[in-house]
């Protein structure tokens, strides 16, 4: 037998052991003697304290201690034979690298979740098959943090097939890495060489109900200008190149065949920044501009971390015992509190 919780199986013979030596205390008459001066005395019960040395009311005591070990082995989760440790592999998987999507190939025996990011990340339904630009280790563990917390699973093993480039790390990373307590399998692919040609630029000027905005943010770098947006927009799926001072999505570029397409939706007023940004939006290649550089081998194994490899979330997490053996374990106890009660009656 195996027990999930066993604290509470040790604090119910802790509560068991203090109710037999309550059953030694013993309530007694004191023995009677005729005194002259007993008239004075108060018509009042009397009763003397001892301690036995062999417990009164044995069986009593044996219902009150079986009730309160069944409860307790009850809530401490019991289950009948060994149990094989449950663990949940979660692969993410880099867009920015054909050689992660290959390698990724690998993991289709059976992986238990996939998820794939570039600068977002989302959960793996069907192939992968979109290669991105840039990416963003901060998104994969995010993405990797919010899944294991809905397992129902006794760890999560974390595995990240990147090219781990220096760009994909940025000011977030280590306080989110911190968040996974367990190592992380790396594997590092060759990344992608860089794509030169220029974007297809789609430019879609904000109609209807209009924002002034006063910045938009590109490469780290802050235009400041009576930018226009439209406040009804879907943004277009894609990896975020620009972004309003707000951080919402302001232009978007996906993959299109060996080159790229990028949605803007800036409205631009007249001015030598406007025109800066503008020549940035129409003018940068697919690539971009991040540092396509692996990581060093000591950030790798920061990143990687030691120690085992299964991560577990509290509650989110576990074996919960056998729920048809705890039910029945408070039935029985349950059972012989009402066969005390009847008793003392």
């Amino acid at each position: 037998m195996t027990l999930a919780a066993p604290g509470f199986l040790a604090a119910a013979f802790a509560v068991a052991a203090a109710v037999t030596a309550l059953h030694l205390l013993v309530l007694r008459p004191p023995p009677a003697s005729r005194l002259p001066t007993a008239r004075f005395v108060p018509p009042a019960p009397s009763v003397v304290r001892r301690r036995e040395t062999w417990p009164q009311d044995r069986w009593l005591l044996a219902l009150r201690v079986a009730t309160i070990l069944l409860a307790g082995l009850a809530f401490a989760g019991p289950a009948l034979g060994a149990r094989r440790a449950a663990v949940t592999r979660i692969v993410a998987v880099d867009l920015s690298a054909r050689a992660a999507l290959d390698t990724a190939a690998h993991y289709d025996r059976g992986p238990d979740v996939m998820i794939a990011f570039d600068t977002a990340a989302h959960i793996v339904t069907d192939s992968l098959v979109r290669l991105s630009h840039a990416s963003s280790l901060s998104a994969a563990l995010i993405a990797a943090r919010r899944v294991a917390g809905r397992l129902r699973t006794d760890s999560a093993e974390l595995i990240v097939i990147s090219p781990f480039a220096t760009s994909s790390v940025d000011a977030a990373t280590s306080a989110i890495r911190a968040q996974w307590p367990a190592a992380i399998r790396v594997v590092r692919v060759a990344a992608s060489p860089a794509l030169e040609r220029h974007a297809i630029v789609h430019w879609t000027p904000p109609t209807g109900a209009i924002d002034t905005i006063g910045a938009v943010i590109m490469d780290g770098v802050v235009a400041v200008a009576p930018f226009t947006r439209a406040r009804a927009y879907h943004v277009p799926k894609g990896a975020v190149i620009a972004r309003w001072v707000d951080g919402v999505p302001a232009a978007v570029e996906r993959p299109l065949g060996d080159s790229c397409e990028r949605d803007i939706a800036i409205g631009m007023p007249g001015g030598r920044e406007a025109d800066r940004l503008r020549s940035a939006l129409t003018g940068r290649p697919c690539s971009g501009s991040g540092d396509t550089a692996p990581m060093p081998d000591s950030a790798l194994r920061a990143f990687a971390g030691s120690g085992a490899y299964g991560a577990t979330f509290g509650s989110g997490l576990g074996g919960a015992g056998d729920r048809t053996l705890m039910s029945v374990l408070l039935v029985l106890a349950c059972a012989m509190a009402i066969a005390e009660w009847v008793i003392r009656r």
